[in-house]
């Protein structure tokens, strides 16, 4: 059995460490401590040595650290209101990347349409001036002249081609075909700065993470000075023991000036990826829970296979190559075309001073050197080349999304394994404090448990990233990742 004032110097530690876990500061903390005892336990509870008071002293300190360093994240939240989703609607909106995509999009869109078939016919106006020698009148009709010694004519001619044999609808497919590839490269556009974006964004948030948990660790060897300070006074602890606690509190110090710097830098790589001035204030916070696990790989390939804009680029630029080819073999087939054209022209005795003519013609190539051969096989030579690439992208597809299901899966138990290893942290450092406040260890395994304790937090914090990242990095592999339209 213990003695009176020992219970009660038991039962006050536990009471002032559960009141301190539920009051919101320090000082409500210790006036709820104190108000849950009684005035004869109080009494019994008068330290009898310094060794005694030293040791309550460390107990509440550790306990308001704690109450402070656990409030520190929520603070943080508090003053970064800016999500991941929010992160990406505003580079979407003010990023010059994809405005150099929007203008590519329109020239491909431009280009699309010109080849479409419609009415559009080659208008030219020709001007000419000749003379000639000598003059040829009508026989007996000196003033009736036929090739007069000088000439003029100014005409307005116009030609539509309007049917090319062996052509059918190609024309049209291909039109459509590099409209629809351009509008893929633009969708493939807003998936890579969207991807680039939320890896900025949750690169941020894991230094801020990071931050914190360097702070916490500042804050935790800051006490251990103090009370090693405390120690020494009361001759338990040596000079030595305060230096080699100084030390660790500059090593700290330290890693968190790196720690604080680094968040610096990410929240500066974010802002440019969003188009904003790289000191501008904005928060970035992982959030704690990871999403469900991805399903089996199958699911995930069909899902990809219809999403993908790569693919349906390579689709698109597959039909436009096979309607390519068809064109090329039709070259050499006839066109019938439409011709007229309004004159004005030296007045003779066979010719008026104006005119129209009108004409349909059919043109029909004899020979050509082998070009139209050569033009064929290098258009069924690119559509055998993008019909191969279409097969290494879905290769590489499946194995982009085996990759990032099984690192999200592996996230998940870094963070269960974390979770776990802090817990177990957190204990052996307190057991290893309230062991060198009695005597019975040295600093060295104060500041080694130290540092574990900061060591998994800090991993837990990696995995906790690591498993996000899997998950923008999957949807992004599905040919996913856009926000909503509102």
């Amino acid at each position: 059995m213990l003695p009176k004032c020992a219970r009660s110097e038991r039962k006050f530690l536990a009471a002032a460490r559960a009141t301190l876990a539920r009051a919101p500061t320090f000082s409500e903390s210790l006036f709820a401590g104190y108000g849950s005892t009684s005035d004869k336990s109080m009494r019994c509870f008068a330290p009898r040595s310094g060794a005694r008071l030293l040791s309550i002293a460390a107990v509440l300190g550790a306990a308001a650290f704690g109450s402070v360093s656990a409030a520190a994240p929520e603070a943080l939240a508090a003053s970064a209101p800016m999500t991941e989703e929010l992160a990406v609607d505003l580079a979407l909106k003010h990023s010059p990347t994809l405005e150099v995509a929007r203008r590519e999009l329109n020239v491909g869109l431009i280009q699309a349409d010109r080849t479409r078939p419609a009415f559009r016919p080659d208008v030219q106006a020709v001007a000419a001036q000749g003379l000639r020698e000598p003059r040829v009148d009508l026989p007996g009709r000196p003033d009736k002249v036929v090739l007069p010694n000088a000439s003029s004519r100014l005409s307005i001619e116009l030609r539509q081609p309007l049917y090319q044999f062996g052509a059918g609808n190609a024309p049209l497919q291909r039109s459509t075909a590099m409209a629809d590839a351009a509008r893929s490269s633009y969708r493939k556009a807003e998936l890579d700065l969207s991807l680039q974006v939320r890896e900025a964004y949750l690169a941020a948030a894991l230094a801020q993470s990071l931050s914190v948990v360097a702070r916490q660790g500042l804050e935790l060897a800051r006490e251990h000075v103090r009370v090693t300070r405390l120690l020494r006074d009361q001759g338990m602890q040596a000079d030595v023991d305060v230096l080699q606690a100084e030390r660790g509190e500059a090593e700290a110090e330290a890693a968190e000036i790196q720690a604080r710097n680094g968040a610096a830098l990410s929240l500066g790589n974010l802002n440019r990826t969003l188009s904003r001035p790289l000191d501008e204030e904005a928060g970035a916070r992982l959030p704690e829970a990871l999403p469900a696990d991805p399903k089996s790989l199958e699911p995930l390939k069909q899902r990809a296979m219809t999403q993908r804009p790569e693919l349906t680029l390579l689709e698109h630029q597959i039909q436009a190559a096979a309607a390519g080819i068809r064109l090329a073999r039709s070259s050499g087939q006839p066109r019938i075309s439409l011709e007229a054209s309004y004159s004005l022209q030296t007045e003779t005795a066979l010719a008026p001073f104006s005119g129209i003519s009108a004409a349909v013609s059919i043109t029909a190539p004899l020979f050509d050197g082998a070009a139209r051969g050569r033009t064929v096989r290098e258009a069924e030579e690119r559509l055998a080349q993008l019909r191969a690439q279409r097969t290494v992208l879905e290769q590489a597809i499946s194995l982009e999304l085996e990759q990032q299901r099984l690192a999200h899966l592996e996230a998940r138990g870094r963070v269960l394994a974390a979770e776990k290893a802090i817990l177990a942290a957190d204990k052996a450092y307190e057991i290893q404090r309230l062991r060198l406040e009695r005597g019975r260890a040295v600093q060295v395994e104060v500041l080694d448990a130290r540092t574990s304790l900061m060591r998994v937090r800090a991993d837990r914090e990696r995995a906790l990233h690591d498993g996000h990242l899997a998950r923008v990095r999957l949807q992004r592999a599905l040919g996913e990742g856009l926000p909503s339209p509102r």
